[in-house]
């Protein structure tokens, strides 16, 4: 009868951190994302000062969470 293999986490510890950090944006993003869509649906004049700097944001989370989430895809290959 062979041995059961050794139980291997898929995630390692430095994995889970960018997993983290992925999900973390993620949830930044969809948050940001809520708001967006609620002041352009609402098609009043709201888009002032502070819906520009939540535009601003949403570009750079969006552009932050592409490094970690492709760091993640191919170290977990």
């Amino acid at each position: 009868m062979a041995k059961p293999k050794k139980f291997r986490p898929a995630i390692g510890k430095r994995l889970k951190t960018v997993l983290a950090i992925v999900f973390a944006l993620f949830a930044l993003i969809v948050v940001n994302s809520v708001y967006l869509v609620s002041v352009t649906v609402q098609g009043e004049e709201r888009q002032g000062w502070f819906y520009l700097w939540m535009f601003l944001l949403h570009l750079i989370l969006g552009l932050l969470i592409v490094v970690p989430t492709i760091v993640f895809g191919l170290v977990h290959l």
